[in-house]
Parts: C-alpha cells; structure tokens; sequence
C-alpha cells in the first residue's frame, strides 16, 4: 500500500520532524510504501529514508520550483494519505489554513481515503476557516486529535464524523529518563517574546542555581535569535537539538521551562519537571490534559515571582 504523509516537515522545525518520526514507527508493521510532502524534501529523505517530494504549489514561490504535475501524480498513486500531526489549522497564523487546505484538496478531489491523524486544532475564529474545516473535515474517512480541546472545536463547527482523542504521535517514541542537572529551555520567537517578557526571564535565570541550556529547536532563525539575546547578558550553553542529540540533551535536565510544544512533551516522557509558556493554546491543552495545568504560565503578565515559586 502507497501511502502519502502530509505535514510541516522538511521546514527546520524539529518539533514537526519528530512527528515524523513517530508516525513512520506507528504504522512501520504494515507492508507500506511511504512518501511524504515536504518543504525540503531531500534533507527529509535523508533524516528519514523514505521518498519525499515538494508540497502542492500553494503560492507563486512554490509554482517556481515546476513541482505541479509531479506532486499531482503522487496524489494519484496514494492508496491512503495521512494528514497530520502538529497544528496545522489555526487562525494564530492568517495563511495556515489556505496552506494547508491546499495540501488537502487534491487528495479529496481524487477521493481518497484520508486519516487526519491526531492533529492539534485551534484557535479557530475566522468565519472563512470555520467554513473550509467544516467542509474539509468531513470529507475526510477517520479523524483524531491529540487533544480535548481541539475535539470540543470541531464539533462546534458541525463536524459530524466520529472524533477520536489520541495523545500526540511524539509519545510513541522511546525516550530515556533525565538524569542531569541542567534547565533546559525551549522559547520561540513570538508576539509575546518581548523585551520586558525577556528581562524578567533574565532576572529570574539570574536566581537559578544550575546550568542553563537554551534549545534551538527552529533552524529557520527565530530560536536561535531569542537564545542570543539572552545569552548577551548571562552565562548560557546554547544547543541546537536534532536527531543526533536530542535524547542526550534532555537526558543531561533536571528541569525544563518550555514555549516548545514538543519541548514540553519530551520533558514529559523523560521524567522531566516542567513550566509550560502558554504562547498557544496548544501549550495550555497539553498541560491539562497531562493533569499537570498547574505548571501553565501565561505569556502575559507573568511575574518572576511566580517563575521562582513554581520552580521551588
């Protein structure tokens, strides 16, 4: 059987890699041909070892690299396409669901069968996107999210079909048990991530008695930008985290302070005791359904009073 993967990968992000990963072990018993779309698909054929080709052209820069009909033909050949995992639909970024609803609109114009695999969803507040989820979601043959929330979310849009709640892909992995002494520290760039917010983070990593490392888990730039500007004012090892090292650098925590998604689930499955900076509310989602939302910091507002009181 052919199977399509669709999602962020091949985009720098090791947090999407990782899904990756773990949605090639789930399904790695079947006798399966795997492809993925990708934004880079050499690098994904090379951290991966499966086929991988450019994502449907959704724009003039992606119509530049002459993809259209190669693309189309591995629709074509698809027996099953997986969409999924990450937060592929959310209003917090304006073009994600026009991407995306392209990725997916070929593989329902074929008629295939289309698992959307435990996908984070939401916000969702723009009438055009409730519209096209709406229409989208229930084409698709079998649907999971990866949590409460974003259930809750598509049944307010009318989606009809049977909505499973399954945690996200990344748990599948195996990870070993933190052992270290180090504050791991995953941050991204954001509209939050300020002066002010990185001032009274600096004044509270001022206070803390052990090692920090400072994550990179976007090699686009953005964590690696926020990481510096920290590192100017105060001692910090900086790691950019890949496949070659990831299961080391969290094995070395003793803590872990997270705006990072998948940050926070690895802390999770090392044993690691962790703050979630809720950027998103896929942050907050996670951490409740842990039954950890105790651990949840705002982005806004958050005091470093309250950083130092959670961290005891």
């Amino acid at each position: 059987m052919k199977i399509l993967i669709i999602g962020n990968y091949g985009a720098k992000n090791f947090g999407d890699e990782l899904v990756l990963k773990a949605i090639l072990k789930i399904f790695a018993h079947g006798n399966y041909n795997f492809t993925a779309l990708s934004a880079d698909p050499r690098e994904t054929e090379k951290i991966h070892g499966i086929r991988a080709e450019y994502f449907f052209p959704a724009g003039l820069h992606s119509l530049l690299k002459f993809c259209f009909f190669k693309t189309l033909k591995i629709y074509k050949q698809s027996n099953l396409v997986i969409f999924g995992g990450g937060t592929l639909f959310t209003d917090e970024d304006k073009k994600a669901i026009f991407i995306w609803t392209m990725q997916i609109l070929p593989a329902i114009l074929m008629k295939k069968k289309i698992i959307c695999f435990r996908q984070g969803i939401g916000p969702i507040k723009n009438p055009i996107s409730r519209f096209l989820i709406k229409f989208l979601f229930n084409k698709f043959s079998e649907i999971s999210v990866r949590d409460k929330n974003s259930k809750k979310i598509l049944e307010s849009l009318g989606i009809k079909k049977e909505i499973k709640v399954e945690r996200d892909p990344v748990f599948e992995l195996e990870m070993p048990k933190s052992h270290g002494e180090k504050l791991l520290i995953a941050l991204r760039k954001w509209k939050g991530v300020d002066e002010k917010f990185i001032s009274k983070l600096i004044e509270f990593l001022k206070s803390v008695k052990m090692p920090i490392n400072l994550l990179v888990f976007d090699k686009s730039g953005g964590d690696r930008e926020i990481a510096e500007q920290i590192a100017k004012q105060i001692d910090v090892e900086i790691t950019e985290v890949d496949f070659t090292n990831y299961e080391k650098v969290f094995a070395e925590g003793k803590a872990g302070i997270h705006m990072r998604l998948h940050a926070n689930i690895i802390s999770f499955m090392c044993g690691l005791p962790c703050i979630g900076f809720a950027y998103e509310s896929k942050v907050e989602n996670l951490f409740e359904d842990m039954g950890k939302g105790e651990w949840v910091i705002s982005m806004e507002g958050f005091s470093v009073d309250e950083l130092k009181k959670k961290m005891g």
